[in-house]
């Protein structure tokens, strides 16, 4: 390991191999080139003007929970960045970093174009569960609570004629299966009852590769023990709906429980998949057990009931 006492190029050196070990933050000789180099130590600011330290310092910070320090340091880092044409640096290779500090950017509100920029540019995938992160630039997100869209890189997706109607069948009978995604049989069997086997698994490969043209990547689609939708690549608010009340009711603190519980509620803007067509009862059963949740959180957790339609 890199020795002590060389300033702040050996500081940085000490932090690389810090990060390399996967140590935690309270390893002496390692942490303690990482509060010279973050500014942390003490609560003295560091004289740092490059935005490589100071997203560094922002990283310790949000991992020591000293999250107004850490808000006011991101927010400097990617104003100096944006301003600098920041857009990487070796001292920050690790990609949980750059998860970590875009998430924290993004729930924050600093500065979401620029964010979401270094997001696409570098690839960064979103702290798991990603299902809390509806502001991250995925590449596909669907809605289907209260009205059903689909955004392809941020832009809606729309159709020069008439929308084909079994594709968009296949892709909402996706979302009604949930995270788990289905069995290519089971849901060739549920799109066309009335065919044959065989026929029908022809018409569901036919459908499949033309839902994989127009969401515009074979990666969104898994097929593989089944066929799902790829979580990395795809945010749906039915699931993130149903994440976020499972987190809520893992028994965390009492302010974070509040906030998935809000984040929860704040994606319910009506029924699931509202008035439009599914082939299957699969609609019903999302929809009965999305309501469900929500009247048994809130009455576990907030001792009140609440009806709401289906």
């Amino acid at each position: 390991m890199p020795s002590e006492g060389r300033g702040k190029s050996g500081d940085r050196d000490g932090v690389c191999w810090f990060l390399a070990s996967g140590r935690s933050p309270q390893a002496p000789s390692a942490a303690s080139a990482a509060e010279r180099v973050s500014g942390s130590r003490g609560g003295t600011p560091a004289c740092l003007n490059d935005p490589a330290s100071l997203l560094l310092k922002a990283y310790f910070l949000f991992r020591r929970r000293v999250c107004d320090t850490g808000r006011e340091v991101l927010y400097r880092a990617l104003t100096m960045g944006r301003r600098n044409g920041f857009t990487n640096s070796p001292l920050l290779y690790r990609h949980d970093i750059w998860s970590l500090l875009c998430a924290k950017a993004l729930e924050m509100g600093i500065d979401p174009p620029y964010t979401q920029a270094l997001i696409r540019r570098r690839r960064v995938a979103p702290p798991q569960p990603g299902a809390q992160y509806e502001a991250w630039p995925w590449p596909l997100k669907i809605y289907t609570l209260g009205r059903f869209e689909v955004l392809i890189d941020g832009e809606p997706l729309k159709f020069s004629g008439k929308a084909p109607r079994k594709v968009i069948a296949l892709l909402k009978l996706l979302v009604a299966c949930g995270t788990g995604g289905a069995e290519s049989e089971t849901l060739a069997d549920l799109l066309w009852p009335d065919s044959d086997g065989d026929a029908a698994q022809r018409a569901f490969s036919i459908n499949l590769h033309r839902l994989r043209q127009l969401l515009g990547s074979d990666q969104t689609l898994q097929l593989k023990d089944g066929l799902k939708i790829d979580p990395q690549q795809c945010w749906v608010d039915a699931h993130a709906f149903e994440t976020l009340l499972t987190l809520s009711q893992a028994a965390p603190p009492a302010e974070e429980e509040a906030r998935l519980v809000e984040a929860a509620l704040r994606l319910y803007q009506g029924p699931f998949l509202g008035s439009f067509e599914n082939p299957c009862h699969r609609k019903t059963a999302v929809r009965i057990r999305i309501t469900s949740a929500i009247g048994q959180t809130l009455h576990q957790r907030f001792h009140r009931r609440i009806c709401l339609p289906l």
